[in-house]
């Protein structure tokens, strides 16, 4: 083997798309057979297989002057992440970084191709061999050794490194005495070290992420991480920016670079992009007291009001009365609108300042744009997600369904008029409103260009200090959505300005042990095979083809309720609880129940809880799991995830055209996000306990409740529509 080729390490895993690439993990080390022909595409050569990867996966290695030496004793790695490598006794490992302290030196395993850490008591340190020229010190003896007890050490390593390995093969230690095993050293990770210390190790890492030239972390943030985490990681960089003095600057910066990607100024901030979760997160931090002191006040004379506000006629027991609940709605809609002028005054420093840049930044680009953005931002993403949810907002502890009810549409009202617009025919019931709106836009236009006017000097207000606990759960975030988009920051092109800064980070997060899973799934999630427990029954049943699927029974007759039923029957369910209270008068009550037919399609999922509002208003829940199967009226519950995939419901709620949910905010017992759904003549509580679940639901539930409202005729004509669309696309598949 020539001592000029070139090797390098796999810096991240590979799946390979085509049949001419290789698949590679983490910490391979492979030979390089070309680097020429595609410079974005090395051909390389590994465990005697050849083909194409990327060149920005791979990192070259000098191995020519690595020392080498035997393994002493058998060692398993201690983790799957790849930092780690297996080796036996005997085995030959070329140390390439022997200055670590506590006890883990980096090299590579030349039988298994492996580079990464090792525990140094477990060689033999005495014997290291060092390179020398290679050739003068191989012998036709030792090449036999070496061939003999590493195959694939000649395919990847350079004729001095191999050489040295054969001359450490000669003298392999005699086997040891297990009992003689020495511990290795602890393996090297964040949770073994204090907060404080974690903070210590972090703190490369944080001046990056801070202080990184022009901002460009947060560029990095922005076009690379995940949609779904924008909103998690839009808190972690307003509790990371604010108390180092550069909350405006978080501010400014996002601002700029969500106009820059605009095209259009209908949208701009109207997207749940990184930029407009960041103002919303500062400005709900910072305006928490102002929500409280304006809003409390009116929720709270709404609360203990006895007029109706609905004005949907589907909605009304008695038509006439709509003109009266009219007239209460825009009763409070002014005084609302009212309040909020006068204590715009008193804004936080903070939220002005926001809205201030806002404003002058939007106006340079959009300049027709710039009082209806700052009204999409202070109305759409301020003032009215507290005014529907007062309870995520701190403002009042509960409300009930009627006052919910009152805040919606008292909601619908201010954003429609910030906006400037007219309510239309997507939500006619609403059209007498527009009187409201029209007698109104000039008193929101006062609103508007006072809390974006330009202010005198003045102190941010401070929010309150995390502590050593959640600073350390926040960087920790931050490197896990780091060590996530770490391919994609290898895949930016060479001659990009933030190049260097990715280059940056990836240098940092290699001196870095693993982050700390601080939430791990939950078991009962990890069947549904992706992050939104998104399944297809038919799937889950193929998984568990070898189970035979029991069939449970439910009862039609009216009594106590859902969720008595549930309990009920729970005691003889498919991993239910057994219960020692349980009677024959029970087990003879299920038996009558008829089967509930549960459909084969597709179906949404969660975990949650399930309970039946009661008229004293007690509140006890039961954990479920929800499933809504597309193509029918019914919101099936299971009491255990054996139930759903046996198909064996403990029941289902009614849903018809008639059905209402509603997000009511985030509670804490039981933590989750609180769906209040109307069906069948009740009322239940769903309980997500994740917000995408959360999000999920209210989406298929709308789409189901549309659905339910299409006439028999609009129904059958959309599904002809659908099936003639499916035809054509077939068509044209089979055309090309």
């Amino acid at each position: 083997m020539s001592a000029q080729e070139v090797y390098a390490k796999a810096k991240y895993d590979f799946t390979p798309s085509h049949s001419d690439e290789i698949t590679l993990q983490f910490n391979d080390v492979v030979t390089v057979v070309a680097q020429d022909a595609t410079p974005e595409w090395w051909e390389v050569e590994l465990h005697g297989f050849q083909g194409k990867a990327p060149a920005c996966y791979l990192e070259i290695i000098e191995v020519a002057d690595f020392p080498v030496t035997n393994a002493l004793y058998d060692f398993i790695s201690p983790d799957s992440t790849g930092r780690y490598f297996s080796f036996n006794t005997g085995d030959v490992i070329a140390v390439a970084d022997s200055h670590h302290e506590d006890g883990w030196w980096t090299g590579f395993h030349l039988k298994s191709s492996k580079w990464g850490l090792f525990p140094s008591n477990y060689i033999d340190q005495d014997c290291l061999v060092m390179n020398a020229d290679g050739a003068s010190i191989l012998t036709a003896s030792q090449e036999i050794d070496l061939k003999n007890s590493s195959a694939s050490a000649t395919s990847s390593v350079s004729a001095s490194v191999a050489a040295s390995a054969a001359q450490a093969a000669s003298s392999s230690p005699a086997p040891v005495d297990s009992s003689a095993v020495p511990a290795p050293p602890t393996p090297q990770t964040l949770d073994q070290l204090s907060s404080a210390q974690q903070l210590e190790l972090y703190e490369p890492f944080t001046s990056l992420l801070v202080h990184a030239p022009d901002f460009s972390s947060l560029l990095l943030m922005y076009h690379y991480i995940d949609v779904a985490s924008s909103e998690s990681v839009a808190r972690d960089l307003v509790h990371l920016y604010e108390p180092r003095g550069y909350a405006l600057d978080l501010i400014r910066i996002f601002i700029e670079i969500e106009v820059s990607v605009t095209l259009n100024e209908g949208t701009i901030f109207r997207n749940n992009s990184l930029s407009s979760h960041v103002l919303t997160a500062y400005a709900k931090m910072a305006g928490s007291e102002y929500l409280s002191k304006t809003l409390r006040p009116l929720i709270e004379a709404i609360s203990t009001s006895n007029l109706n506000f609905e004005i949907d006629p589907h909605k009304i027991a008695d038509v006439d009365q709509k003109e009266t609940n009219t007239q209460n709605l825009s009763r409070f809609c002014q005084r609302f609108l009212h309040t909020i002028m006068e204590s715009v005054g008193s804004a936080p420093i903070s939220l002005r300042q926001t809205c201030n840049l806002l404003y002058t930044i939007v106006a340079q680009h959009f300049p027709t744009a710039k009082r209806k953005t700052v009204g999409g931002f202070f109305f759409l993403r301020f003032i009215c997600p507290a005014v529907v949810s007062p309870e995520g907002y701190n403002v009042i502890e509960s409300i009930d369904v009627k006052t919910r009810r009152a805040l919606i549409l008292i909601s619908k009202v201010l954003q429609t008029l910030s906006n400037g617009v007219q309510f239309g025919i997507k939500e006619s019931f609403m059209i007498p409103m527009n009187t409201f709106i029209t007698e109104n836009l000039e008193n929101v236009h006062y609103i508007l260009d006072k809390i974006s006017g330009p202010l005198p000097s003045a102190d941010l207000e401070k929010l309150p200090e995390q502590t050593v606990d959640q600073k350390r759960a926040v960087l920790n975030r931050f490197h896990k959505q780091f060590h996530l988009i770490l391919p994609k920051l290898a895949r930016i092109e060479e001659d990009s300005p933030h190049k260097a800064t990715a280059k940056e980070f990836e240098a940092i997060l290699a001196t870095l042990p693993p982050p700390i899973d601080d939430k791990p799934k939950p078991a009962v999630r990890a069947f549904a095979g992706n992050k939104r427990a998104s399944l297809t029954l038919n799937e889950y049943m193929k998984m568990n083809a070898e189970t035979e699927a029991a069939k449970s029974t439910g009862s039609k007759k009216k009594g106590p309720g859902l969720l008595a039923q549930a309990v009920a029957g729970s005691s003889s369910s498919v991993g239910g609880d057994s219960k020692k209270s349980a009677t024959k008068s029970k087990k003879k009550e299920k038996e009558k129940k008829t089967v509930l037919e549960v459909p084969d399609h597709q179906n949404i999922a969660c975990e949650g809880y399930l309970h039946r509002q009661s008229s004293s208003g007690r509140r006890q829940f039961k954990k479920q799991y929800f499933v809504l199967f597309e193509g029918t009226d019914k919101l099936f519950y299971f009491s255990s995830h054996e139930e759903l995939f046996q198909k064996s419901p403990q029941g289902a709620i009614e849903l018809t055209a008639q059905s209402v949910a509603s997000h009511t905010g985030k509670i804490r017992s039981p933590p989750g996000w609180e769906i209040r759904l109307k069906a069948a003549g009740a009322e239940y509580v769903l309980i997500a306990t994740l917000e995408d679940d959360k999000s999920m639901w209210l989406a298929a539930l709308d789409r189901r409740f549309r659905y339910l409202n299409i006439s028999n005729d609009d129904r059958s004509l959309l599904q002809k529509s659908l099936i003639d669309k499916l035809n054509a696309l077939q068509k044209d598949t089979e055309d090309a």
